[in-house]
């Protein structure tokens, strides 16, 4: 599979992921999203399941277009996670 911007960070990976998540908690913060719970109803997950989306093992393409209609992300964050 040939490289895109979308995996820039593929030689630090954790260095992505502690950037989407910073991400998503301010925009979890800014939409007032009160509990990770209820974030993780809207996600179709349990909270668990979120968890580690966030913290190991990451989101696939369509979680990610989920994640942006639920949390609005901004420009910058959308750059900082898409890689535009």
């Amino acid at each position: 599979m040939p490289r895109t911007k979308l995996d820039r960070f593929s030689q630090k990976p954790e260095t992505y992921r502690k950037a989407v998540k910073k991400c998503i908690q301010a925009a979890m913060i800014r939409e007032d999203v009160p509990m990770f719970k209820d974030f993780a109803v809207d996600m179709n997950m349990n909270p668990r399941q979120l968890r580690d989306r966030i913290n190991k093992t990451g989101f696939r393409d369509y979680e990610l277009v989920k994640l942006d209609r639920i949390l609005k992300f901004t420009d910058k964050e959308r750059e900082t996670i898409w890689g535009r």
